[in-house]
């Protein structure tokens, strides 16, 4: 069900243009961009007249991937839904999804990002790595983050940190076995801000910096999920004033926003705060901001530069919590299901290290 849906007396008065959009979107999608209008799409549902697939996307409530889970076993490899003349291609096997999306023939033709208003526009992701568009400012921020963490010198740079913070993290599942996912998400989140902020978490109550930035983070998904915005599909929609009838996604919208932008630039000022106070914390953002200060001459930095700053370590931090603590998830679930396996690495690990 789509969410921001607009009421019966308002949708009585826009029926029309919104029949002509749907119409127009949905013969719009059967041709192809750049003159490929006869390759089909990858296999899938068989779509309704003018709504397309709208019946076969995930209601809510449903977990996606069981949803998406048997179309593998239907459709082979790579299937493909179409709702209102938007297209997700959905790509079911490893081997496939490395060779489209990283080998070096395919990358940089399956680099772009899918176009959704509500997550770009409207809440802001569009000046992140992940839903920006592949432009010059992508690829400077990207350049910024291989500059400071992408090589193996820059990444032993922050082990002294990550021990400390393991230390910790052992301390909390000792004295509270029970929550495992709630500390690796902290340990992960706590890293990502020292090594990329040089901030420091408050260790015994709750902490401005890090609660917000779980919170964007646990926002994500609904702000991201596809299928489950109207002015998704209808991109005029994100036109209507705050007040209209059926204009609550807006106001949604607007409430994400603070989260996302209090995640990029909170931890950002703190940076500023330490450099103008004469206290460099060696982190990566400190670094690339006197590097852009050194490279402009004046000791100031460019208001584009810094915006690109702002959003490239953002992007840094929420690239990384999750890939992170969904690792140590794995792996604690792996050594819990197989322990033959932990003691044959315990037995190893205590052979190099001399036990």
């Amino acid at each position: 069900m789509l969410q921001g849906t607009i009421p019966f007396p308002v949708w009585v008065l826009l029926t029309v243009l919104v029949g002509a959009h749907v119409a127009y979107r949905s013969v719009s999608s059967r041709r192809r961009p750049g003159g490929h209008s006869k390759l089909p799409l990858p296999p899938g549902p068989k779509p309704a007249p003018l709504l397309g697939n709208l019946n076969d996307v995930p209601k809510p409530g449903v977990v996606e991937y069981t949803h998406w889970l048997p179309h593998k076993d239907r459709y082979g490899p790579i299937s493909s839904v179409t709702v209102m003349g938007n297209t997700l291609v959905l790509i079911h096997d490893l081997e496939v999804a490395l060779d489209l999306l990283e080998h070096k023939g395919n990358a940089s033709k399956t680099a772009g990002r899918p176009i959704m208003p509500f997550a770009q526009e409207l809440v802001g992701y569009e000046k992140s790595l992940v839903f920006g568009s592949y432009n010059i400012a992508f690829r400077r921020k990207r350049a910024l983050l291989h500059g400071a963490i992408g090589t193996a010198a820059s990444a032993a740079h922050y082990r002294k940190d990550q021990e400390i913070e393991s230390v910790r993290q052992l301390e909390r599942i000792l004295n509270d076995p029970k929550n495992l996912l709630k500390h690796f998400k902290r340990a992960s989140s706590v890293n990502i801000l020292k090594t990329t902020y040089g901030y420091t978490v408050n260790p015994s109550g709750p902490d401005p910096v890090l609660n917000n930035a779980l919170q964007a983070m646990a926002e994500f998904p609904d702000v991201a999920k596809p299928f489950s915005w109207a002015v998704d599909f209808m991109p005029f929609l994100k036109h209507i004033p705050d007040w209209f009838p059926g204009a609550s996604f807006k106001r949604k919208a607007k409430a994400y926003r603070r989260t996302l932008t209090n995640m990029a630039h909170l931890p950002y000022r703190f940076v500023q705060h330490q450099l103008a106070s004469g206290v460099d914390s060696d982190c990566t953002l400190s670094r690339i901001i006197q590097k852009s200060e050194a490279e402009c001459g004046d000791g100031r930095v460019a208001p584009e530069d810094e915006n690109i700053m702002v959003w490239a370590a953002g992007s840094l931090f929420g690239a990384a919590v999750d890939t992170t603590s969904i690792t140590l998830s794995a792996f604690t679930l792996a050594m819990l299901k197989y322990p033959d396996v932990q003691r044959k690495a315990q037995a190893e690990i205590d052979h190099v290290v001399g036990r």
